[in-house]
């Protein structure tokens, strides 16, 4: 019984850690925008390589923009999604 006991105790604990764990997961920060879009730019192929690797730093700095304007957008609005469902009808008209 005890051992029966201790294995769902066990199943318990170790559930809640990856639990936990899997909410950090989701986020990402700043940082892994970055090394994302300099990776995508090293990636490129050689034809358009000089013209994104001249302007990287503008694309690197800028990566992070479209979080800033959705997070920016939920603070202003109190809205959880960009996404608004439109009537459909003749009201929507």
């Amino acid at each position: 019984m005890n051992k029966a006991i201790n294995k769902v105790a066990c199943l318990v604990v170790l559930t809640l850690m990856l639990a936990s764990l899997a909410s950090a997961a989701w986020s990402w920060g700043t940082t892994a925008h970055f090394l994302i879009t300099e990776h995508a730019i090293d990636m490129l192929p050689p034809e358009m390589k000089p013209f994104y690797s001249a302007n990287s730093r503008y694309i690197v700095a800028f990566s992070m923009l479209p979080d800033d304007w959705r997070e920016t957008y939920k603070k202003r609005n109190g809205q959880s999604s960009l996404y608004r469902p439109r009537p459909v009808g003749p009201a929507s008209v």
